[in-house]
């Protein structure tokens, strides 16, 4: 779906002659890498969370008058500032890290950035020889997202995690 929604957004930045500013995807699991790097090319900031996001989650009311107080008071705010203000003041609301307790804003103008790393640690992998039973023991024990509405049907490996255990062994 995000491929599809890429496109879109690439159609209007050639019609505008500038990337989308800000998207909230404000849906369950819209953070991880796979899900927002058809996105990289045409959106310049994002929000998004790698868990659930429950019903009472961004609390957009308090987000929109602090954005109206702002340009009141002549502040010229970016789109990299108002997906920090929208997961500040989610974070702020009554049980905000429970809601939402993998909000993001995530700087799409660095993304490349994290997929050179991932590609680098991809290589480095490779190229140290690094064998099968210590890739299998390092993803046992890495930290792992559970990505379906259903216990356990789906998950991801956090990369972080499994660079850690992979340094351990």
């Amino acid at each position: 779906m995000n491929r599809e929604l890429a496109e879109v957004f690439k159609d209007v930045a050639k019609e505008t002659g500038q990337k989308i500013d800000l998207v909230n995807m404000n849906t369950c699991f819209s953070g991880n890498v796979e899900s927002i790097y058809p996105l990289k090319d045409s959106v310049k900031n994002m929000v998004v969370s790698e868990a659930e996001v429950f019903a009472a989650n961004q609390p957009f009311e308090k987000v929109l008058a602090d954005l109206q107080k702002g340009i009141k008071e002549g502040l010229n705010l970016s789109g990299k500032d108002l997906a920090k203000l929208m997961v500040e003041e989610t974070r702020r609301q009554p049980l905000g890290n429970l809601y939402t307790r993998s909000l993001s804003a995530v700087d799409m103008e660095k993304f490349g950035d994290l997929i050179d790393n991932v590609k680098k640690f991809q290589d480095t992998i490779i190229s140290e020889n690094v064998d099968g039973d210590t890739i299998r023991t390092a993803l046992k024990s890495s930290e792992r997202i559970d990505y379906s509405s259903r216990p356990k049907q789906i998950d991801l490996t956090d990369i972080g995690s499994f660079a850690d255990e992979i340094k351990k062994n």
